[in-house]
Order: C-alpha cells, then sequence, then structure tokens
C-alpha cells in the first residue's frame, strides 16, 4: 500500500486547540504505551505511529466511507472488475482468514493483510498462472 503524507495548517485560534488537544491525546496514548507490562504492538512503537493513528481516526469521521471495492483498490493499488471483486467476496465468505493464510503460504505468497487481500493474493497467482500456461 502506497503511503501519502498529509500537511495540515493550523492558522486559527479553533484550529491551534485542536492541535493542542492532538499532542495531549498523543502525550497520554504514548505515557499509557511506555506504562505498560505487555508487548508493544508493532504498529505502534513510536510517538510518530501514534500521531498518524490519531489524525487518521479523526479524518475517517469526516471522509466519506469507502466501500469494500474501493478500499481494496486502495490497499492493492489494482483496480478491480465487477467479476474479479465477486470472485474475491466469494473467497472471503467461503474462507476463514487461517485458512486463506495457510494456503498463501503453501503457495509462497505473503500472509500479511486481511482476508480481502489475501484472496487477492491468491486469485493473483492463479491468473498469473493461467496466463503463462496460455503462451
Amino acid at each position: 500500500m502506497k503511503k501519502e503524507t498529509l500537511f495540515i495548517e493550523f492558522t486559527g485560534k479553533q484550529e491551534l486547540e485542536v492541535y493542542d488537544r492532538l499532542q495531549r491525546e498523543v502525550d497520554e496514548w504514548w505515557n499509557k504505551l511506555q506504562e505498560t507490562q505487555i508487548p508493544k504492538s508493532g504498529a505502534l512503537q513510536s510517538r510518530k505511529a501514534i500521531e498518524e493513528m490519531i489524525v487518521m481516526r479523526a479524518l475517517d469521521k469526516f471522509l466519506p466511507q469507502l466501500s469494500a471495492k474501493e478500499r481494496l483498490e486502495m490497499q492493492t493499488g489494482q483496480k478491480f472488475s465487477d467479476v474479479l471483486f465477486n470472485a474475491l467476496i466469494e473467497m472471503d465468505r467461503r474462507y476463514l482468514k487461517e485458512k486463506l493464510k495457510a494456503m498463501c503460504k503453501k503457495a509462497g505468497l505473503s500472509v500479511s493483510g486481511d482476508k480481502k487481500e489475501l484472496a487477492w493474493k491468491l486469485l493473483r497467482r492463479e491468473v498469473e498462472t493461467a496466463n503463462r500456461e496460455s503462451e
């Protein structure tokens, strides 16, 4: 998934208050994370990661929700035809995540991602194999 940087300029009093609130929330999360005795999540090992998580949660409230197809296209960087997306949905319904992970591992594919991403990896491999065989 391609990461993009978002710059937000805070100029007015209200925006600066929001920014201060963000900084306080980041500090609270960071302090809680430092106080815990359990292993830290790989995704939240830095203040920067916590800032990004909080900003993304805040932005999610203002941005229109993406459909499952749009979200998957954004995650994979691929455009899906309706037929291919329906096949992905069928695999998502048919298999548990652990089964899809096992199938990916057996095929020599990465086992990271949600169910639809795992299904996409398997279908992409199948399509690539079929294309090579037809050449």
